[in-house]
């Protein structure tokens, strides 16, 4: 598994209690939050907002190669 922290996340947090915390925050006020925000874990998991966009964007799905449907090349 990769791990989120590369150098220390220092300074004041947002506490995230659970995903349905993060979806919900996200939806009001992490949305328009700048890369750097820290948010922290019950456990005390530190990761700034754009750590977790790189560690997202790096495990989301692929899209399929489009597939031509049958038509004549032109």
């Amino acid at each position: 598994m990769r791990s989120l922290h590369t150098f220390a996340v220092q300074g004041p947090a947002i506490p995230i209690a659970s995903r349905q915390d993060l979806r919900a925050q996200f939806h009001t006020n992490l949305k328009s939050a700048p890369d750097s925000t820290v948010l922290v874990s019950p456990k005390g998991t530190r990761v700034t907002i754009g750590q977790l966009k790189a560690l997202l964007k790096s495990h989301a799905p692929t899209a399929p190669p489009i597939r031509s449907m049958g038509g004549r090349a032109q």
